[in-house]
């Protein structure tokens, strides 16, 4: 049912086996100097106390609800918590992360100081292209091109997004690259984004994160390429005039992907991963719009290239070995 109150924002936190660090994620996001929150707990079936803990601060705060459900997955929870939210903007949190007291009222602010669709928090540790400051990008061309060469983050966690770029959309069960995916889509929709400078929400890297799986490196890594060709395809059929930057943008992530998997010891799972992945290279390779990606583009594109021949010349020297 909605709320008797009218929240702005609806924070959606999906939770699974989190019981370890919920408390404290909740505490962060109930003290927010940023009051008019509508607070969406989202129990993806799980079995170690947490689906209690989210019941006992339903129970301390008005501003909470939560909902139960069989385990399915990370997006299917975020899936459910984007349908029942009533507020009119969209923020997440991870189970296992906090954000600083003032973190959603700077994000808010941001947002609306800019009159943007969407704003996202850029902690400064990431690497990005642009670390510091406000950085505003108007215009569908303007967000598309920004967003296919990598100028805006790709993570839901530090977004604040109108709830009404949603319509339509869900989030895919993709184990890696699920946010990006999603984000893509949004950017599309988007009529301004904001990107600015913000450590206020705290990533807890751990094995156990949602945003980790405990599957094998060959399913990560399959799910890694297999969400960027989703995303390729998206913008391939939507957006054509865009395919030779979207090339671009698959062929940065399929870089990453090739150093990731030169890290397993050989055998076949890594030799099938190879294949796979040369394929796709040599898919985006010949269609880079090599004239116009500037001299650090170009330079991470021939990056790429190399990856291929040595891809190429790892496949022929173990092609008859790991059959």
């Amino acid at each position: 049912m909605p709320p008797t109150f009218h929240p702005d924002i609806a924070v959606i936190i999906p939770v699974y086996n989190a019981i370890q660090y919920l408390d404290e994620c909740l505490n962060s996001i109930v003290s927010q100097t940023y009051r008019e929150l509508e607070i969406i707990l989202v129990d993806d079936g799980s079995t170690d106390g947490s689906e209690k803990v989210c019941d006992q601060w339903s129970a301390k705060d008005n501003r909470i609800s939560v909902i139960h459900q069989s385990n399915s997955s990370e997006a299917a929870a975020r899936n459910t918590g984007i349908s029942h939210a009533h507020s009119g903007l969209i923020a997440w949190v991870d189970s296992d992360d906090t954000i600083e007291t003032s973190y959603i009222e700077h994000l808010y602010n941001t947002k609306k100081n800019h009159a943007a669709s969407i704003a996202i928090a850029n902690p400064r540790s990431k690497q990005s292209i642009k670390q510091d400051g406000e950085y505003v990008y108007s215009g569908q061309h303007d967000i598309i091109r920004a967003w296919l060469y990598n100028e805006i983050p790709s993570y839901m966690w530090s977004s604040l997004v109108d709830k009404s770029l949603y319509d339509g959309l869900q989030f895919e069960s993709f184990r890696v690259r699920a946010d990006a995916l999603m984000m893509g889509k949004l950017c599309t929709r988007a009529s301004r984004i904001v990107v600015y400078s913000d450590n206020g929400y705290q990533y807890r890297e751990h094995a156990d994160s949602t945003s980790h799986s405990a599957s094998s490196p060959s399913v990560n890594l399959n799910s890694w390429m297999e969400s960027g060709e989703k995303e390729y395809e998206y913008f391939s059929s939507f957006f054509p005039n865009f395919r030779k930057q979207a090339s671009y943008h698959i062929m940065h992530e399929l870089v990453v992907v090739y150093f990731c998997i030169k890290q397993l010891p050989d055998g076949r799972e890594k030799k099938l991963l190879c294949h796979t992945l040369q394929k796709l290279m040599a898919r985006h390779l010949p269609h880079l719009p090599w004239a116009h990606l500037g001299a650090k583009r170009f330079r991470e594109m021939l990056a790429g290239l190399k990856a291929f021949i040595l891809l190429t010349v790892y496949l022929m020297k173990h092609s008859r070995n790991y059959r």
